[in-house]
């Protein structure tokens, strides 16, 4: 079952590239440009990886963390990576703790593997 990925940006290029990696990867990709809509995106869709910048309008990326737990569907925990700016990004924000935390810029391999793409389809890909 292809499992489905998160992108939370408000920059184009980078939501562009994360797109086309994880879709490389073999991930459905959801779009959200703001925290507003990434709520929205985790209350109506079961996701299983969520990327997620944390300096956004509307609604910022620390925000979605704290609110998160009251979108997801019961049972839902998709694995969470923050991709941020900030090199002192969060550890932990209200019940959510981040699987992984990636610091802008970043390469392909760092969020591949954080994500969980196991290496071997890495190799495959970036060999």
């Amino acid at each position: 079952m292809m499992k489905t990925c998160l992108i939370v940006d408000d920059d184009e290029a980078i939501v562009g590239m994360l797109a086309e990696l994880m879709q490389r990867d073999g991930m459905r990709v959801l779009v959200a440009t703001d925290g507003e809509r990434a709520l929205a995106v985790l209350r109506d869709f079961q996701v299983d990886v969520v990327l997620l910048d944390l300096a956004m309008p509307l609604v910022d990326g620390e925000t979605v963390m704290l609110l998160a737990p009251h979108f997801l569907r019961p049972g839902a925990r998709p694995r969470l990576v923050v991709v941020t700016a900030n090199p002192n990004g969060p550890i932990r924000l209200g019940e959510i703790t981040p699987d992984a935390v990636v610091h802008k810029p970043f390469d392909i391999e760092e969020i591949e593997a954080a994500v969980g793409i196991p290496e071997a389809a890495r190799e495959e890909w970036n060999g």
